[in-house]
Formats: structure tokens, sequence, C-alpha cells
């Protein structure tokens, strides 16, 4: 007897396999772009915060090296300009993150604000942004907000490796003005080469100043003219590595030269501001193999200058002014000091260290 009804029923079990075969690479495939979807908004969403990282913390350096330079005598005042000057964090954010917000831009200062001795502080920046997602609107979600924190601190240097001219002044022609001298008085502080007091940083100093030998040896020349154009750690002059509180860094006991005119000129016309390393003792004092015992660093501007004539009456003429400078800091709290700022926190973390 003929069966019909078992070749009809050996053909319809494949079928519905390849049916669920098919259906489930379909939602494989819905999947599989919801996934490379997420993957774009989040990837967009990374680089976002890594571009607001990025300018919150050049906004928070520009604002900690406002804040320095500023030369206002009030705290508050410095904070605005800091914050909302020209050179502040606001412009800087509203300059390379149009849509971003800036939050939030305070200083803490480590003591009373005194603005001849500029105590230790740090600056915050926070800004933030929207983002819009490309993809995820298709499932409900439009986009989020990222934010970035970053602190920087300033402190006086221990050492300086950027910022410095090769010019001793000695510790004891400080301490000899009355009044002492404040940070952004204004006042022209001529001083000769010649020492009132044969004792002034010993009777091995010839001088109030110094020419240094930052990297050691015998004073070339070039050396001296580069680092007094440029400044020391300026990539087109020699490197010798940091120079610190406590160092003793070989010199001339001599007097300027004829040769420096031409780059005391352009320091005096170009540069707002630098450091000078102060010493209080010299050893060996032999010529240029001279070593100064280095106690500090003042942050000053050139105002005039004498390279010839008699050796004894040659003379800078100073401005001491509020300085940024390279290098490490400490917390002390030296009178007339350029000051180091660099990052010491981010993204809202612990700023104990700043």
């Amino acid at each position: 007897m003929r069966v019909v009804g078992e070749s009809h029923g050996s053909h319809e079990e494949p079928r519905n396999e390849r049916g669920v075969a098919a259906a489930l690479f379909a939602l494989f495939i819905v999947v599989l772009l919801g996934a490379g979807a997420y993957a774009v908004d989040l990837g967009y969403t990374w680089q976002t915060r890594r571009h607001l990282i990025t300018t919150t913390d050049a906004a928070a350096l520009a604002a900690a090296q406002e804040y320095v330079e500023s030369g206002l005598s009030t705290a508050g005042g410095r904070q605005a300009d800091a914050c909302n000057g020209s050179n502040g964090a606001q412009e800087y954010v509203d300059k390379h993150i149009p849509d971003a917000d800036m939050t939030q831009c305070q200083v803490t200062l480590e003591g009373p604000f005194d603005p001849d001795t500029l105590p230790p502080g740090f600056i915050t920046v926070n800004a933030t942004e929207n983002i819009n997602y490309f993809f995820g609107p298709a499932i409900g979600v439009n986009g989020t907000r990222v934010s970035a924190f970053t602190s920087v601190s300033w402190k006086n240097p221990s050492s300086v490796y950027g910022g410095l001219r090769p010019f001793g002044l000695c510790l004891a022609t400080l301490e000899n003005f009355d009044p002492f001298p404040s940070i952004g008085d204004g006042i022209d502080y001529t001083i000769i080469f010649d020492k009132d007091n044969d004792e002034d940083c010993g009777v091995d100093a010839a001088g109030n100043w110094s020419v240094l030998d930052f990297d050691g040896g015998s004073n070339p020349q070039g050396e001296i003219d580069c680092w007094t154009q440029y400044g020391y750690g300026d990539e087109q002059c020699p490197f010798g590595g940091p120079v610190g509180v406590g160092d003793w860094v070989f010199g001339n006991t001599g007097a300027f030269n004829n040769p420096l005119n031409s780059e005391l000129a352009y320091l005096r016309n170009n540069v707002d501001c630098f450091g000078l390393p102060v010493f209080d003792e010299i050893r060996n004092p032999v010529g240029e193999l001279a070593e100064f015992h280095i106690e500090r660093f003042v942050s000053v501007k050139l105002i005039d200058y004498k390279v010839n004539g008699d050796p004894a009456n040659r003379f800078l003429t100073i401005q001491f002014v509020d300085c940024v400078v390279q290098g490490d800091g400490d917390d002390s709290s030296n009178p007339l000091s350029p000051k180091i700022i660099g990052i010491c926190a981010v993204n809202g973390t612990d700023t104990s260290g700043c």
C-alpha cells in the first residue's frame, strides 16, 4: 500500500531549521551593528574627554603663570586676572573648546597673601562639555557630559634648569638695601660691580657680581653670550644640568665685558623677566676657576647696563618683578624669588601634594 504523507513530512524539518537560522543571523547582525555603533559613541566620548583634559591642563598652567606674574597687589585681583583675564583660564578654554564650560577656577594659598613673598599655592580649573551621540538616540541615549579637573601649583625653586641668566648677585648686596626691595615696587636698583664692604660675600669675592659658568669649565664667551640672550636651558645653548640652592658653581670673579653688549641689549629690550642666582660665599678665587655658593634665586627685569669703562663702575640696573622659571620647587619662602609651576593633581585627585 502507498503511504503519501511520509514523503511530505521528510521535507518540512530542514525548512524550519533554515528559518530559525535566518532569524538568529538577523538578530546577530542587529546586535553586532548596535555594538559597533556603541563603540563609535564610546570612542568619541573618550576622544572628547582627552581633548578636554589637555585643555584644562593648559588652561591651569596658563592661569598659574598669570597669577604669579600679574604683579597685582591683592589676592582677589590676581585670581580674577588668572581666571578671567586676557591670558587666563577662561580665555584659553573658550579659544580651544568653544562649546565647553569652565565651571571652576579657584586659587588655594598655603599662607596669607603677600605679593613680595607669594606663598606656595595652587589653582584648580574644572571644565565640562556636552557630547551628542551619533547612534545612541536609536536606543534612547542621546549623549553624556564629560568633565576634567587640573590643579597647578607654584613653589619657590630648589633648583632651576630654565630661565636663568649667568650673573651671580652677592647676597649681602640685597641685604644692604634699606628698605629691602619688594616685588613689583617699580624701583630701579643700580648695582655696580664694586663692593661697598670688602667683607660682603667674603673677602675673596671681587665684587657684587660674578659671571657664572653653569655647565662647568672655563667660561667660554660663546656660552655666556647664549645664556645671556636666550637663558640657561634654552635648546640653542649648552646645558650642564639643573642649578640648585646649595650648589657650588664655577664662575669668573671679573666684571662684565664689552662683548656682552648686544646680548644685554636683547635681554633688556625683549625679555620681561628672568631668574638670577644669588651667591653668599666664594672659594678657590682664581679667575675662571672660582666657585660660587648658590644661596637662592631672585626674579628680575633688566632696565639698563654698562659693560665698558672702569670695571669697578660697570653695572646692571634691575627691577624685582614676578617671574616663572623652569625647575624643581619646594615650600621655602625666600623673598624676591621666582616661581616654579607644574601640574600637581588631575581629575579631582588628592591635592595634598600641591
